[in-house]
Protein backbone atom coordinates (compact mmCIF):
# COMPACT_ATOMS: atom_id res chain seq x y z
CA UNK A 1 0.00 0.00 0.00
CA UNK A 2 1.26 3.46 -0.85
CA UNK A 3 0.84 6.38 1.48
CA UNK A 4 0.86 9.97 0.33
CA UNK A 5 1.16 13.01 2.49
CA UNK A 6 -0.91 15.81 1.01
CA UNK A 7 -1.03 19.35 2.37
CA UNK A 8 -4.39 20.42 3.77
CA UNK A 9 -6.64 22.12 2.83
CA UNK A 10 -6.78 20.86 -0.73
CA UNK A 11 -7.24 23.45 -3.45
CA UNK A 12 -9.12 22.02 -6.42
CA UNK A 13 -9.49 24.30 -9.45
CA UNK A 14 -13.11 24.69 -10.60
CA UNK A 15 -12.04 23.75 -14.14
CA UNK A 16 -11.23 20.16 -13.12
CA UNK A 17 -14.57 19.51 -11.39
CA UNK A 18 -17.36 17.75 -13.30
CA UNK A 19 -19.63 20.80 -12.79
CA UNK A 20 -20.18 22.96 -15.85
CA UNK A 21 -21.49 26.01 -13.94
CA UNK A 22 -21.04 27.57 -10.50
CA UNK A 23 -24.73 26.92 -9.83
CA UNK A 24 -24.24 23.23 -10.54
CA UNK A 25 -21.14 23.13 -8.32
CA UNK A 26 -22.81 24.93 -5.42
CA UNK A 27 -26.29 23.48 -5.87
CA UNK A 28 -25.44 19.82 -5.48
CA UNK A 29 -24.86 19.90 -1.73
CA UNK A 30 -27.69 22.32 -0.98
CA UNK A 31 -30.12 20.52 -3.24
CA UNK A 32 -29.45 17.18 -1.52
CA UNK A 33 -29.83 18.71 1.97
CA UNK A 34 -33.01 20.59 1.06
CA UNK A 35 -34.49 17.51 -0.57
CA UNK A 36 -33.84 15.52 2.62
CA UNK A 37 -35.38 18.32 4.71
CA UNK A 38 -38.51 18.36 2.53
CA UNK A 39 -38.87 14.56 2.60
CA UNK A 40 -38.54 14.53 6.40
CA UNK A 41 -40.98 17.43 6.81
CA UNK A 42 -43.59 15.77 4.55
CA UNK A 43 -43.21 12.48 6.42
CA UNK A 44 -43.66 14.15 9.82
CA UNK A 45 -46.61 16.22 8.58
CA UNK A 46 -48.43 13.15 7.22
CA UNK A 47 -47.90 11.43 10.58
CA UNK A 48 -49.33 14.38 12.52
CA UNK A 49 -52.58 14.91 10.63
CA UNK A 50 -54.07 14.07 7.24
CA UNK A 51 -55.82 17.45 7.06
CA UNK A 52 -53.89 20.69 6.76
CA UNK A 53 -54.82 24.26 5.99
CA UNK A 54 -52.82 27.02 4.40
CA UNK A 55 -53.30 30.39 6.06
CA UNK A 56 -52.31 33.12 3.60
CA UNK A 57 -51.89 36.85 4.14
CA UNK A 58 -49.91 39.72 2.67
CA UNK A 59 -46.97 41.56 4.15
CA UNK A 60 -45.56 44.59 2.34
CA UNK A 61 -47.18 43.43 -0.89
CA UNK A 62 -45.82 39.87 -0.64
CA UNK A 63 -47.96 36.82 0.00
CA UNK A 64 -46.90 35.01 3.16
CA UNK A 65 -48.34 31.71 4.27
CA UNK A 66 -48.41 29.30 7.17
CA UNK A 67 -49.22 25.59 6.82
CA UNK A 68 -50.77 24.07 9.92
CA UNK A 69 -52.80 21.00 10.91
CA UNK A 70 -56.57 21.34 11.24
CA UNK A 71 -56.54 19.76 14.70
CA UNK A 72 -54.00 19.71 17.52
CA UNK A 73 -50.87 17.62 17.05
CA UNK A 74 -50.99 14.27 18.83
CA UNK A 75 -48.95 13.89 22.04
CA UNK A 76 -45.32 13.04 21.30
CA UNK A 77 -45.51 14.22 17.67
CA UNK A 78 -42.18 15.43 16.28
CA UNK A 79 -41.81 19.20 16.29
CA UNK A 80 -40.36 20.82 13.19
CA UNK A 81 -39.61 24.36 12.12
CA UNK A 82 -39.68 25.46 8.50
CA UNK A 83 -39.61 29.09 7.51
CA UNK A 84 -38.54 31.31 4.67
CA UNK A 85 -38.04 35.01 5.15
CA UNK A 86 -37.47 38.10 3.04
CA UNK A 87 -36.11 41.08 4.97
CA UNK A 88 -34.73 44.43 3.92
CA UNK A 89 -31.13 44.71 5.12
CA UNK A 90 -28.17 46.93 4.35
CA UNK A 91 -24.93 45.14 3.50
CA UNK A 92 -23.75 45.77 7.07
CA UNK A 93 -26.98 44.38 8.56
CA UNK A 94 -26.79 41.29 6.33
CA UNK A 95 -23.21 40.72 7.50
CA UNK A 96 -24.30 41.08 11.14
CA UNK A 97 -27.28 38.75 10.58
CA UNK A 98 -24.90 36.14 9.12
CA UNK A 99 -22.41 36.56 12.00
CA UNK A 100 -25.13 36.14 14.65
CA UNK A 101 -26.69 33.15 12.91
CA UNK A 102 -23.26 31.50 12.60
CA UNK A 103 -22.55 32.16 16.29
CA UNK A 104 -25.90 30.61 17.25
CA UNK A 105 -25.18 27.57 15.07
CA UNK A 106 -21.74 27.15 16.63
CA UNK A 107 -23.21 27.52 20.14
CA UNK A 108 -25.70 24.70 19.55
CA UNK A 109 -23.18 22.57 17.66
CA UNK A 110 -21.00 22.73 20.78
CA UNK A 111 -23.88 21.31 22.86
CA UNK A 112 -24.15 18.17 20.73
CA UNK A 113 -24.47 14.94 22.67
CA UNK A 114 -24.51 11.40 21.25
CA UNK A 115 -27.49 10.53 23.51
CA UNK A 116 -29.97 12.83 21.73
CA UNK A 117 -31.37 12.77 18.18
CA UNK A 118 -29.65 14.68 15.38
CA UNK A 119 -31.54 17.70 14.02
CA UNK A 120 -30.58 19.04 10.61
CA UNK A 121 -30.36 22.76 9.82
CA UNK A 122 -29.59 24.43 6.49
CA UNK A 123 -29.48 28.18 5.91
CA UNK A 124 -28.74 30.35 2.92
CA UNK A 125 -28.74 34.16 3.07
CA UNK A 126 -28.59 35.87 -0.33
CA UNK A 127 -29.86 39.11 -1.85
CA UNK A 128 -33.35 38.60 -3.33
CA UNK A 129 -33.59 38.90 -7.11
CA UNK A 130 -36.78 40.95 -6.49
CA UNK A 131 -34.71 43.77 -4.97
CA UNK A 132 -32.60 44.35 -8.06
Amino acid sequence: MREYELPMPWRIPFAVTPASTFRELLGGGFQARLSTHLDTLASIMSGVDDEWVIEADTLEGNVVHRIQPVGPAPPGAARVFAQGLDVRLSNEQALEFGRRLKALMEEFEGMSSPEVPIWSFTALLTPSPRSR
